[in-house]
């Protein structure tokens, strides 16, 4: 079955019913279980992790993850950044290459959409568990694999991410590397975060007194809802 004839998961995120959230995705994958591609049922399984760390089932979600990280350990997927993920606490499996056709094209490259999707997710759920010092590595293995395979949606949520944890000078940085990236791409998942991320950039310019530039921010975050 094709992609396009599965159901749309992330439109089904209900972030303030995480609980009931998990059930849908749990249904989809009941309900796709002998016609979805594995790339499918993987991503669809680290947004189940992204679930579980929103009701604070942080063992929970690491599990769900350590599932997700065997599927990557054994599918067939390009290249991928070793330096960053290396040094994530063992916690970012290699991938082998594809070799063959357009089908084994198409494979590796949804698997490098999973690992990015891993990543995030793994460093969400480390984050919420008070652990950022771990968090770091794999949201940075996110960003530069999300922007090796040109996927700037998720590429903008690792550099919002890392706009959350790091100290104040860097968080400004990736926050405005973040929005650059928003308002440059042409991905509409890419562009919904324009607003999102004017209003962080706002709050911040609000907090080094920069109340001109806060004010510019916080109106163009209104024009972009």
């Amino acid at each position: 079955m094709q992609r396009s004839d599965l159901p749309h998961f992330d439109a089904l995120w209900d972030y303030s019913q995480p609980a009931k959230t998990e059930q849908t995705f749990r249904h989809v994958l009941q309900q796709t279980l002998q016609t979805a591609p594995a790339a499918y049922r993987a991503e669809l399984w680290t947004q189940i992790a992204r679930a579980q760390g929103l009701q604070r089932q942080f063992d929970a979600a690491h599990a769900t993850l350590d599932q997700v990280e065997r599927q990557l350990a054994t599918a067939c997927a390009a290249d991928v950044p070793a330096g960053a993920e290396a040094a994530a606490a063992g916690h970012a499996a290699d991938v082998v290459r594809a070799d063959g056709g357009a089908a084994d094209a198409v494979h590796a490259r949804d698997f490098q959409v999973v690992r990015v999707r891993y990543l995030l997710e793994r460093g969400r759920v480390f984050n919420s568990s008070r652990q950022p010092e771990r968090a770091r590595p794999l949201f940075l293995g996110a960003w530069e694999l999300a922007r090796r395979i040109g996927r700037d949606d998720y590429a903008v949520d690792a550099a919002h991410m890392l706009g959350i944890i790091e100290p104040p000078a860097e968080a400004q940085a990736w926050n405005e590397r973040a929005y650059a990236l928003a308002e440059s791409s042409p991905q509409p998942g890419a562009r919904r975060w324009r607003a999102s991320l004017a209003n962080n950039l706002g709050w911040a310019c609000h907090a080094r007194g920069e109340y001109g530039r806060a004010l510019e921010l916080f109106e163009r975050a209104l024009r972009l809802r």
